[in-house]
């Protein structure tokens, strides 16, 4: 839970205000769509690359993953942060306005280069944190609310129902499907009832490019994980070296424009979408000069020293 000084300081940054946030659909929509475009995706005190980070004054360390650590970090310096800060936070600040809400940890499907799961769907270990949560309107219903897995997190939460889709104007469009962990194939009513361990469900994205749906990251909705639970995955990934986390500068915010609409950088590459997913800009990042100067103007993030 975030305290009503830090609640009132978060709402400000996201531009919302409390008197309009009682628990629904419609608010649920408008703090994760807000919390996306006011909090970049960033991993700016992790990745070990490129060079040109490396000469800017962000101190590497393992993110502090405590109230106050995301707190300061998210609002206060305005770095942004990877799914175990910005979801930790997400989730505390929907707590604390009162939403019925858990945690899971997902198994990430994709990453560098290709950015696509493999065929096997062999997933990587616990590496992603997954906020659930209910509104009143329909209680039996839980819905994905996820700020944090990079340029292909969806916009708007998603309900855990096979089938279900988060689409847009533009085409924008993610959904869920149950799936066997780690294998191919579709659990039967038994093996859902006789093997629930083994069953999950798959976030995916629809690919214009590939025309096909793309599995992102599975969990297990019955497996309550707790801040220990993301503390020791949050170590890992920060300090493990093979981990895509030190390897990769990862950045990426949505814009306005709604859709596809997002600025996103990895490593030294620039990209600007508009919301039909169109290119508008895209360029590569040569000195240590224009690496600031793209994280502040596209991002809102300037180093401790500028």
């Amino acid at each position: 839970m975030l305290s009503h000084d830090q609640l009132q300081r978060y709402l400000e940054h996201v531009k919302l205000s409390e008197a309009d946030l009682k628990p629904s659909l419609a608010t649920l929509t408008a703090v994760h769509r807000q919390h996306m475009q006011c909090i970049p995706f960033a991993n700016v005190t992790v990745a070990r690359v490129p060079e040109q980070l490396l000469s800017l004054d962000f101190p590497k360390a393992s993110p502090d993953t405590s109230t106050d650590g995301i707190f300061t970090k998210l609002i206060d310096r305005k770095w942004g942060g990877y799914c175990f800060e910005s979801n930790n936070l997400l989730s505390k600040a929907l707590a604390t306005l009162g939403f019925d809400l858990y945690c899971v940890a997902g198994r990430n499907l994709i990453g560098p280069p290709t950015w696509k799961p493999n065929p096997q769907l062999i997933p990587n270990g616990f590496g992603h944190q997954v906020v659930l949560a209910t509104v009143p309107e329909v209680p039996d219903v839980w819905y994905v609310v996820d700020s944090a897995f990079g340029s292909p997190t969806p916009l708007e939460p998603v309900a855990l129902r096979e089938s279900s889709e988060e689409a847009g104007a533009t085409g924008a469009s993610h959904r869920v499907r149950r799936g066997f962990i780690g294998r191919p194939g579709s659990p039967s009513a038994h093996d859902l009832a006789a093997r629930p361990q083994e069953c999950g469900w798959y976030m995916q994205r629809w690919s214009e490019t590939d025309t096909e749906w793309l599995d992102l990251y599975v969990f297990n909705e019955k497996n309550l994980s707790l801040q220990n639970d993301f503390n020791m995955m949050n170590f890992y990934v920060a300090n493990c070296a093979t981990s895509m986390f030190q390897k990769n500068l990862m950045i990426s915010i949505r814009t306005d424009e709604g859709g596809h609409g997002r600025n996103t950088l990895v490593n030294t590459t620039l990209k600007v979408f508009d919301k039909a997913g169109g290119i508008l800009e895209e360029r590569e990042l040569n000195t240590a000069e224009d690496l600031r100067a793209a994280l502040e103007s596209y991002f809102g993030i300037v180093p401790l020293t500028s």
